[in-house]
């Protein structure tokens, strides 16, 4: 199925997508600072696995964008495989890392975030769209990484701005609806950038 959807692909995604990937995993080596077990003090091991999982997450993210803005929809098999992919790549490093607590804070955020969704999306199903509620477990559990509880204040913050601006865009080009899968990506990004910088400054 992945397959189907990488031929999808125009011949200059690829390109958005390694920019992605470079971005993703320079991005990382900030937010791997404020992460516990991955971050100055963390092994060689779990810092090398953590910036894989930022570089794969830019690489997903840039991929998921480029969908949802073009089609109007989030691909199942895409965002399974990025959630599994990216996740996973994580857990390895927090647990190499000695920093299972971490891997269980994010793991239970992401859960209630799921919930909520899911339960919001049930009430108001023109609010967003199904793919968005699964895409929100990926998110929120990059978000809640940082060891700052700002991490998820940001993110937050970032899907209302975001959302904001996205509206106003859509309103402008005259559209029925707008992509809320790059919003919840971009606040993901803001948390993971935004909180390691709170941390240090001791906010």
């Amino acid at each position: 199925m992945i397959r189907a959807e990488l031929r999808a692909l125009r011949g200059g995604d690829r390109w958005w997508l390694l920019a992605g990937v470079v971005v993703g995993g320079a991005l990382g080596s900030l937010g791997a600072l404020g992460v516990s077990g991955v971050g100055s003090a963390g092994t060689p091991l779990a810092r090398t696995l953590a910036l894989i999982g930022f570089a794969s997450y830019g690489g997903w993210s840039a991929w998921l964008t480029l969908s949802d803005l073009r089609t109007q929809r989030l691909p199942n098999t895409t965002v399974w495989w990025a959630s599994c992919s990216v996740i996973g790549v994580f857990a390895s490093a927090l647990l190499v890392g000695g920093a299972g607590d971490t891997l269980r804070r994010a793991l239970a955020v992401a859960a209630v975030a799921a919930v909520c969704a899911a339960a919001t999306w049930f009430v108001w199903p023109g609010l967003f769209g199904a793919g968005d509620v699964k895409l929100v477990p990926l998110t929120v559990f990059v978000a809640a990484l940082p060891d700052s509880s700002f991490a998820i204040l940001i993110f937050i913050a970032g899907v209302v701005c975001a959302s904001a601006i996205f509206a106003v865009v859509t309103l402008v080009r005259r559209r029925a609806v707008f992509a809320f899968g790059p919003v919840l990506l971009l606040a993901s990004w803001c948390a993971v950038g935004v909180g390691p910088a709170v941390i240090h400054t001791r906010w």
